[in-house]
């Protein structure tokens, strides 16, 4: 088992993607950042930069989570999606267990240290990845690709060591 850190944002994804899939909400729904969200996650590692009480679209928060490991976005994201943290950390969880990933649990929705509650492994983790690229390819494209993204008048290069290293 090792702790996923920011690898945890690909499930958070995954999840989104499901539920865009499903239309359980849909790329141009606007969430709000809660003023205890932006307490809680502003300047806390890797930032989107969101504002409280600012509303922003699924499909930004995605950007913000995929391209720029937002901590706030995720957490912004999950709350959209379902309502609030808990109820989206759960079904990260019950997704994994879909995907077999049997040496994984999710503690919350950006990997942020959680003192072990957030594990993987290696094997789990490419079994995640495989499942958004064969079940969400045009997410996957749009989402993944980005080599930077713009907001709140910052603009952010991708995180993603890797993007534009492999052809």
């Amino acid at each position: 088992h090792i702790p996923t850190a920011s690898i945890a944002k690909m499930i958070t994804a995954y999840v989104t993607f499901n539920a865009l899939r499903d239309k359980k909400v849909a790329v141009d729904q606007k969430d709000k950042v809660s003023p205890a969200t932006w307490t809680k996650w502003n300047n806390m590692g890797s930032t989107m930069f969101l504002h409280s009480n600012e509303s922003v679209s699924i499909d930004n928060l995605l950007f913000g989570v995929l391209t720029l490991s937002g901590n706030d976005a995720s957490v912004v994201l999950a709350e959209g999606v379902h309502g609030n943290e808990a109820a989206f950390v759960a079904e990260m969880n019950i997704a994994a267990k879909k995907l077999g990933m049997t040496n994984t649990r999710f503690g919350n929705p950006n990997g942020w240290p959680d003192g072990g509650k957030t594990y993987s492994t290696a094997r789990d983790l490419a079994t995640l990845a495989q499942a958004i690229i064969l079940e969400h390819p045009k997410a996957f494209e749009r989402y993944f690709s980005q080599e930077s993204f713009r907001w709140a008048n910052v603009t952010q290069a991708n995180r993603n060591p890797l993007l534009g290293a492999i052809e």
